[in-house]
């Protein structure tokens, strides 16, 4: 290069000599700068040209996933300064070049999510003084992206990463404190469809446009599942997919649903692949409309009203989630909904959500009323289903008696109460005064439209707060199956049994007490914990404190009641035995902890403790995975010996948030508060201050049937068996769902042998020999055990979710 550039300034000298002579003899005026720029030869471009190819080629197979930087400017290159051009050719609009903020650079900007394997091509030169060097070109590939289709989605719908592509069809209101928002996308096939949750967004302006109706996009993040529905977890993350250089668009397909609403078809079963996709139902009539009681602080501001409508068709009910999170603001739900009726028909349309079961919410769609044309007889009916009145009260009520239907004017209410010592009818109320003892109410409504009448009694049951002890076990034995006594109460009794052994784990056990002479009317105490615990047994006499409830033909206090205080033997002694050193595995309470949490559980809801404080405990569950974009996690702690009293640590940052798991012992710091849903948690922005990590691969793993099954019904409300996948076997008691050919699977229950109390379910089980499974067959399933629980229907499942294998 030296010796080339000597060449060229012998021969600008000789240039410069004739130029001389052709000018009469002057000499050709010349500046440092131009003599500087005359230098600039052809070799130096191109020889700068291989080093920018050399150390910008791209790799063996061409392959890019990325945005990526080439230079725009190449700094003293043999004392010069050199510009690089650069261009974009093919791509189908998924490559182009746009500004860096690095300095000197170019970016070549690149949507990885292609539709097929896309290549284009990046050409370059370097220039100067006029001077264009050879020509560099990259060739790039572009690979498909690896989307997940619907099959992989449904079996694999918690903790899985993986990316869904569609069109969006509805979405939530815009977050700003939080920047997400929730998203419906379906599939481009139109048969299946995702929900991204708290997905992120970081302006109003990119929700308006890139997560516009109709817009392509892939979500990618780790999945979840929240009442049965499947759904992409919060922090998930969206790619727009291009169709040449624009957003590539979609129709959107609607799914008629009318031809599944018969009395033979398993809703539940038949609507689960439409999770996300807009459906349609038409001439269904509204049997009730319920208004859900809100629990946001900012309802009014935040526009999050709810209500549900039940409606009918065909004899099948189905319900409708109505939400201004789709695109009503309050007092446009109120209006909306206000013209609704019971007993109108309606065409409905919105996406499939899930809340243990099915739902349409009529968000995008919305409700059209299409007749409100019914008989008398009809209103008659549909205007006494909505009345409520309590069925139990232990606090002085006042009920409103209306004197006319909510929504026919026409029918007439008249109200009659059977003499009572406790109640009232005044000024078209029924005002309950708690009196000595229990009283059953009788109170009869006479409801008449047109020439149309008819009668309904109901029945209200007044506890007052003294009962005795044989006073509330006897009212605990009225009681219909699935209720529960109001409030709380104390119960003295023997232990006759010992149903579950104390569980190390859980810290609770089950027994069965006897109050006073009371022996034909035994109370279980089912998951009791309370100091003491382990200790029990037949004989000791104990106080207990709970919510009395029938559960079936079993009358008991129900899970987390607490053992108060334990008499040895037969119960004559007064006075608690000595302490005695307490277990290594449930070190004694610290008083401190257990009157903050008191405390904190105490709270109203959307209050806070005053200060911050810090509280050590063990992680139970990991509610939120680690969010490497925000760089929080949210976990549940329980402190040493107070299992009862649960606490989440929401959004906690701090050295080690990302490594956390369930076992690790924590100390975290923080505001404490209750929140609006009941929760009591450490506030947003907690920190963990340290970590007594477990050691990595130490996992409880049950072994015995006996243990397995106890275990699983020791689970909290939606939790799964640490250690899955378990193996059990037992024998088929029912089948709850019939094998179909359309669906292939089949649900039953089975009962281990010597634990008739502890049935489990089998909840659609494929593969060979499903289908011929009958009651009374003893089967082998493999899988995983999770405690499913039913909000709406107050019910727990404890079965082998989906996914089980039959084994033989």
């Amino acid at each position: 290069m030296r010796k080339a550039l000597s060449v060229l300034l012998v021969l600008l000298m000789a240039s410069a000599l004739l130029l001389t002579s052709c000018n009469g003899g002057k000499p050709v005026e010349t500046t440092p700068e131009t003599t500087k720029q005359a230098e600039i030869s052809q070799e130096l471009l191109d020889n700068a040209a291989d080093m920018v190819y050399t150390f910008n080629k791209p790799g063996e197979n061409n392959q890019v996933s990325s945005s990526f930087t080439l230079p725009s400017k190449l700094i003293d290159q043999e004392g010069f300064d050199l510009d690089v051009n650069w261009t974009v050719e093919g791509g189908n609009g998924l490559a182009s070049i746009a500004d860096s903020s690095e300095e000197n650079k170019v970016l070549i900007k690149v949507d990885p999510y292609a539709d097929k394997d896309t290549e284009f091509t990046v050409k370059g030169n370097v220039v100067g003084n006029g001077l264009t060097s050879k020509e560099i070109t990259f060739k790039y590939v572009i690979k498909q992206y690896e989307i997940a289709n619907w099959a992989y989605w449904a079996e694999n719908t918690k903790d899985a990463a993986m990316n869904v592509r569609g069109v969006i069809v509805a979405k939530y209101p815009y977050a700003p404190d939080y920047k997400n928002t929730g998203v419906f996308i379906q599939d481009l096939d139109g048969e299946h469809g995702y929900f991204g949750y708290r997905l992120k967004c970081d302006s109003q302006e990119e929700y308006d446009t890139k997560l516009a109706i109709g817009n392509v996009i892939v979500i990618s993040g780790t999945t979840s599942i929240y009442n049965g529905f499947r759904e992409m977890g919060a922090g998930c993350t969206y790619s727009l997919v291009y169709d040449g250089s624009e957003i590539k668009k979609a129709e959107v397909k609607k799914i008629p649903l009318d031809d599944m609403f018969k009395p033979e078809t398993n809703l539940v079963s038949a609507l689960d692949q439409y999770q996300g996709v807009i459906c349609t139902l038409t001439g269904a009539k509204i049997t009730k409309i319920e208004w859900v009681k809100n629990t946001f602080e900012t309802f009014e501001e935040a526009g999050d009203g709810r209500v549900t409508v039940t409606v009918s068709k065909n004899g099948v009910d189905f319900s409708l989630f109505l939400s201004t999170s789709c695109t009503f603001t309050v007092a446009e739900l109120k209006e909306e909904y206000s013209k609704l009726g019971v007993g109108y028909t309606v065409d409905i349309e919105g996406p499939m959500a899930w809340n243990n079961e099915p739902q349409i919410y009529p968000c995008v769609g919305g409700i059209t009323v299409t007749s409100t044309d019914i008989s008398d007889e009809e209103k008659l009916a549909n205007e006494i289903a909505a009345v409520s009145i309590p069925e139990n009260t232990n606090a002085d009520l006042t009920v409103d008696l209306p004197a006319q239907g909510a929504t026919y004017d026409a029918v007439k209410f008249d109200w009659k109460l059977d003499p009572a010592d406790s109640a009232k009818i005044e000024n078209g109320k029924l005002v309950i005064t708690l009196g000595s003892g229990i009283e059953e109410l009788k109170l009869t409504l006479t409801a008449t439209c047109g020439s149309l009448s008819e009668t309904k009694e109901y029945k209200v049951v007044v506890m007052p707060a003294n009962l005795t002890q044989e006073e509330i076990v006897n009212a605990l034995y009225k009681l219909e199956k699935g209720k529960a006594l109001p409030g709380t109460f104390t119960l003295k009794g023997k232990i006759t049994k010992i149903d579950t052994a104390y569980s190390e784990q859980y810290g609770n056990i089950t027994v069965t007490i006897v109050v006073g002479d009371m022996a034909d009317k035994p109370v279980q105490c089912f998951r009791m914990k309370g100091e003491g615990a382990p200790d029990l047994k037949v004989g000791d006499v104990i106080t207990v404190t709970g919510v009395l409830k029938r559960y079936n033909d079993t009358f008991e206090f129900d899970a987390n009641c607490t053992l108060d205080k334990i008499e040895n033997g037969s119960g004559e002694a007064e006075t608690q035995p000595a302490e005695t050193e307490p277990a290594e595995t449930e070190p004694p309470k610290d008083d401190s902890v257990e009157k903050l949490l008191k405390a904190a559980y105490a709270l109203d809801k959307g209050k806070a403790l005053d200060g911050t404080h810090t509280l050590s405990g063990t992680i139970t569950r990991v509610n939120t995975p680690y969010d490497a974009g925000y760089q929080n996690v949210t976990v549940t702690i329980v402190c040493d010996g107070l299992d009862q009293y649960p606490i989440q640590c929401f959004r906690m940052k701090g050295e080690g948030a990302d490594k956390v798991k369930v076992g690790d012992k924590i100390t975290v710091e923080g505001k404490i508060k209750k929140y609006t849903d009941g929760t009591v948690e450490f506030d947003a922005g907690c920190t963990l201050k340290s970590i007594d990590f477990v050691a990595e691969g130490t996992n409880i793993k049950y072994n015995t049937p006996e243990e397995i099954v106890k275990a699983l019904y020791a689970l909290d409300k939606g939790d799964s068996l640490p250690g899955n996948p378990y193996r059990l076997t037992g024998k088929v008691t029912s089948i709850t769902e019939a094998y179909t050919e359309e669906h292939k699977n089949i649900s039953f229950v089975i009962v281990v042998e010597g634990l008739a109390d502890y049935p489990v379910t089998v909840y659609r089980i494929k593969g060979e020999g499903v289908e011929n499974i009958k009651v009374d067959d003893t089967v082998t399933i493999e899988g995983n055990l999770i405690h499913y629980y039913n909000a709406n229907r107050n019910e727990s499942v404890y079965e082998f979710t989906t996914g089980a294998t039959l084994i033989k």
